[in-house]
């Protein structure tokens, strides 16, 4: 999961804020080891169709990244790109527009599994995407699968730097 933006507010996408974090996950994936990443790309819009923004800027970017030999699709509605790239098994990684609508399905469908990975490093760096959980640090209450598939997900992915697969 990648995303162009934290914030949405007076954000509008832009092609070129678009198409670099297709490749970035489309790299990342295949260091992760998937030769073929299936790209879902989300729309801004709800149900991808009420702004021009799919039609000037999200739609271009997704059909020059399939010309760039990515395996990308979209845009799809928020509120159901989870669904399909997930619980359907159409994808293997999601491109949002912005934090919270690629946050919220992430948390939904895999709060104790969710890895965060930063691409376009020289060295991979991964994160449980539950975040620091402070408010249960030193308790023992703590769920170490996260923590866990993260480290296993740096490991793959800097054995795969290594032999010269991306």
């Amino acid at each position: 999961m990648v995303l162009t933006s934290h914030s949405i507010p007076s954000w509008r996408p832009r092609y070129s804020y678009i198409i670099k974090p297709i490749k970035l996950i489309n790299e990342a994936m295949k260091l992760n080891g998937i030769e073929n990443p299936r790209v879902a790309v989300q729309a801004l819009n709800p149900h991808a169709e009420f702004g021009n923004e799919e039609k000037e800027e999200i739609i271009p970017a997704i059909e020059e990244a399939k010309k760039m030999g990515i395996n990308a699709d979209g845009p799809l509605p928020c509120d159901t790109s989870f669904i399909t790239a997930y619980k359907n098994k159409n994808h293997d990684c999601i491109v949002g527009m912005y934090h919270d609508a690629l946050q919220s399905g992430l948390k939904a469908f895999g709060f104790d599994r969710g890895v965060t990975v930063q691409g376009g490093l020289p060295v991979p760096i991964t994160t449980p995407s539950h975040g620091t959980a402070f408010d249960i640090a030193g308790k023992n209450k703590a769920n170490l699968e996260p923590t866990l598939n993260s480290f296993k997900i740096a490991l793959t992915m800097a054995e795969n730097k290594l032999n010269g697969q991306n």
